[in-house]
């Protein structure tokens, strides 16, 4: 395996034991320093997950994708951890979605977000679940690294807006940095996807001043709803359990209008809960 020796600036850290792992691109192998893991770079993209096949066992088209992206031994690694009796209902729905999520990138909530993103101190800014860039695109000037566990978004986002770093990993596995590797950590509409408690402690983790959240609490999502739910004040509340304050203009529940058209005939209008909360 081609392996690349230059550390990434964000300090990826190994799925399996946390170690350091030195990730850059376009087209390599990052390698944990501690117990050899090794993780293919794709389009410049790290793939930070522990298992590619079980990842791509649903997500046929993501795999094909990622094939055809890149060359030598990554894609010949990518061949072997391709599934011989897999689907591809996980890759089509993230391609669906990434489609909506592009078609709806005018959305004033980002603007709101990216507007108190701007008048936070300091230089670095993680964004959990990111999708297809539709913030890393109104913050231009600012070093960003953007998680996402949607091969396709990434790679749209990538493509829309170079200037930010993108790693393709599960938000709950928290390998994005050490603890305070970012002046602010946000996260838009992921308390669904993740367990609350789990986000919140990484979020807090991460950031080195600043977390800014901003959710609709959509959490009826059926199997898929995740177990703890929080609402707007338990959220503020376990926020300032972690170390941070919340900012007097956020400490009540805010209803920020977010609408994403699905259709031409159908869409969805949520009422979206802004905080911003800076370490004490």
């Amino acid at each position: 395996m081609r392996r690349c020796d230059v550390v990434s600036p964000a300090g990826l850290q190994c799925v399996k034991c946390r170690g350091a792992v030195a990730a850059c691109g376009p087209s390599c192998f990052g390698e944990c320093d501690r117990c050899g893991a090794t993780y293919p770079v794709v389009a410049n993209i790290p793939v930070m997950v522990s298992d590619l096949p079980r990842y791509l066992m649903r997500r046929y088209s993501v795999g094909l994708q990622m094939m055809r992206l890149c060359g030598g031994t990554v894609r010949d690694y990518i061949s072997e951890c391709m599934p011989a009796n897999g689907d591809d209902c996980r890759g089509s729905a993230e391609r669906r979605w990434a489609a909506i999520y592009m078609s709806n990138g005018d959305s004033r909530l980002y603007d709101e977000v990216a507007g108190r993103l701007s008048g936070l101190p300091g230089e670095s800014v993680l964004e959990l679940g990111c999708s297809v860039g539709a913030l890393a695109g109104r913050m231009g000037g600012t070093a960003m690294t953007c998680v996402d566990i949607s091969f396709p978004a990434l790679v749209h986002a990538a493509r829309q807006y170079p200037h930010a770093r993108y790693v393709l990993a599960d938000v709950g596995d928290g390998v994005f940095g050490a603890h305070g590797t970012y002046d602010t950590v946000v996260a838009l509409n992921v308390l669904d996807i993740v367990e609350p408690s789990v986000l919140l402690k990484t979020m807090a983790r991460c950031a080195r001043r600043h977390i800014v959240l901003a959710d609709p609490y959509d959490y009826q999502r059926g199997p898929d709803t995740v177990g703890g739910q929080m609402s707007a004040l338990e959220v503020r509340r376990y926020v300032e359990r972690l170390g941070f304050g919340v900012t007097d203009d956020t400490k009540k529940p805010s209803y920020v209008p977010w609408t994403i058209r699905i259709n031409a005939r159908t869409a969805v209008r949520y009422l979206v809960d802004v905080i911003v909360a800076e370490r004490l």
